[in-house]
């Protein structure tokens, strides 16, 4: 019951797997007699939530409903895959140099894993300064022969790196660098 007297019907549904990796709920609130509805997204936990509608809307019916959630998942995973699109450049890992469209397809297919644990969160316990403005990040291999990693061959010596908000930071290797450890790519 909202303050008004009024009956409000909460559902909830989980939305794509975001680039980012994280799994984002999208929930639409709607209230019978005052005609009301929004629309938010609920936070993941390393991604700030984001409104994205939140001005009153007729009452759909259910059909409509699922379509505008489906909708508005659609458009989630565009921006965040438009994001990387923005932010992604070359990088040169020891003597093995990556495009920006193979940094960009790497943070992409990451998207659609999890492929033999990867993506997954860089800790960045060597202290690396990255060009993005996040603190927490991700790693996917890229792999020298162009193609991109699904998790049946070796995921290689060279990583992208990307930020919580979605942002290319750069690139890592473990070439050259002793013990499980990365040395930071050029970019």
């Amino acid at each position: 019951m909202s303050g008004n007297g009024h009956l409000r019907h909460t559902r909830r549904w989980c939305s794509a797997r975001a680039v980012t990796g994280v799994l984002q709920e999208l929930s639409l609130e709607f209230c019978k007699n005052c005609r009301w509805s929004s629309i938010r997204e609920t936070p993941g936990p390393q991604k700030p939530g984001i409104a994205f509608l939140r001005t009153p809307i007729p009452i759909l019916t259910g059909i409509m409903q699922f379509r505008l959630i489906a909708l508005l998942t659609l458009a989630i995973a565009s921006v965040n895959g438009a994001a990387h699109h923005k932010r992604s450049r070359t990088c040169t890992c020891a003597s093995q140099s990556y495009t920006a469209s193979a940094t960009q397809d790497a943070i992409t297919k990451a998207g659609s894993g999890p492929f033999a644990g990867f993506p997954h969160q860089f800790k960045n316990h060597e202290g690396f300064t990255f060009s993005c403005s996040g603190t927490a990040f991700a790693e996917f291999p890229i792999l020298a022969s162009g193609a991109l990693f699904n998790g049946s061959t070796s995921p290689g010596p060279d990583r992208v790196v990307w930020d919580n908000s979605g942002d290319f930071c750069g690139c890592i290797t473990h070439t050259g660098a002793s013990g499980g450890k990365f040395l930071q790519c050029t970019s």
